[in-house]
């Protein structure tokens, strides 16, 4: 029961994420190692009846106080070949999670069930998702001022162009002669 412990605690260490959690169970869905709780029940020893006497019993899997690692026990006995990876998604509480149920040791038929909460991965997805939205956003703005500053640059030369025909039209133009030379001249008659 030591050897359990020592497992338990190895898997308790490590650190997947937030809400996920793991289990080892033998072929008969027996717990041998577990990252939460502890994988065997202390009992009195009833045949000595000494109160410093402890008998140990394993934990079933169904037994165990995480009920997505009950879930994921309870698919590990749906499946057909033991000694193959896995991967499902189970609903528990109306919350998904990703299982993976991997064979650890073949000799012993030691099955690792890893549970982990779906809103953990989707709620990052989502926080880049609103991310990409706002800077869509902010891009799209900026470019619409850019085109209306690119748009008003633009046009100025063609709006004073426009005024001195207008005052050509009219005879009161200031400018005596000028020479047409290629595409500058629109820049000298709109000054």
């Amino acid at each position: 029961n030591l050897g359990l412990t020592n497992l338990s605690h190895f898997l308790s260490e490590l650190d997947i994420c937030p809400g996920c959690h793991m289990v080892m169970i033998d072929r008969d869905g027996m717990v041998i190692a577990i990252s939460v709780g502890r994988p065997f029940q202390t009992l009195l020893d009833p045949d000595k009846g000494n109160p410093d006497k402890y008998k140990f019993q394993r934990l079933n899997g169904t037994d165990i106080d995480q009920t997505a690692l009950v879930a994921a026990v309870k698919l590990f006995h749906t499946v057909s070949d033991k000694h193959t990876v896995h991967h499902r998604t189970i609903n528990v509480q109306s919350a998904s999670y990703w299982v993976r149920l991997a064979p650890v040791n073949q000799k012993k038929d030691w099955t690792l069930a890893v549970v982990v909460p779906q809103e953990f991965f989707l709620g990052k997805v989502h926080a880049v998702r609103v991310k990409v939205a706002v800077l869509s956003c902010v891009a799209f703005v900026f470019s619409i001022l850019l085109g209306c500053a690119l748009l008003y640059v633009l046009t100025m030369p063609l709006k004073r162009l426009q005024k001195r025909a207008t005052e050509i039209a009219y005879g009161d133009l200031t400018e005596t002669t000028m020479q047409p030379d290629g595409i500058g001249v629109i820049y000298i008659l709109s000054e």
